[in-house]
């Protein structure tokens, strides 16, 4: 893969935008992007965030 490539996947992956980043500060990130990005035609803001509470609470 292109390191051009690489870079853009990395920023896009939610998850690993800064190592020395908590985890809470990890999820609260993510859910204020949801509700900046807003409804999509799949899928709710409420559902996301549904999802990401369930998922945020495995180990």
């Amino acid at each position: 893969m292109k390191k051009k490539s690489q870079e853009f996947n990395e920023q896009r992956i939610l998850s690993h935008g800064n190592p020395n980043e908590t985890f809470e500060k990890t999820v609260e990130r993510v859910k204020q992007r949801i509700i900046h990005t807003g409804d999509k035609p799949h899928v709710t803001v409420a559902r996301q965030l549904e999802l990401l509470n369930e998922l945020s609470d495995f180990p």
